[in-house]
């Protein structure tokens, strides 16, 4: 949030503005009490369309992962008749601060 001049942009580019409601200015004096400088997207109307990201002036929008990661590991059976296993997923879950 410190990158954010709350000017709106986001908030007339996005579907469901509310998601973005903690942006503006009235916030910020309880985001300084509890010494929050970054705030996570985290309502579930969020639809993830970026848009807030393409109209931000000052970058303040980024994307990060989360979860914690993980793997999915798949076991075949060769022709030969052995076991090999191979990783084919190694992915991380996604939030958008």
């Amino acid at each position: 949030m410190s990158k954010c001049d709350h000017c709106g942009a986001c908030l007339d580019a996005c579907f469901e503005p509310h998601v973005i409601e903690f942006i503006k200015p009235k916030y910020d004096k309880g985001r300084k009490e509890k010494g929050v400088d970054k705030q996570l997207v985290i309502n579930g109307d969020c639809t993830l369309c970026g848009r807030c990201f393409d109209v931000c002036h000052t970058d303040s929008y980024s994307y990060t992962f989360r979860l914690p990661r993980f793997s999915l590991m798949a076991t075949v059976v060769t022709v030969d008749g052995a076991y090999k296993s191979f990783r084919v997923l190694d992915q991380m879950g996604p939030n958008i601060e």
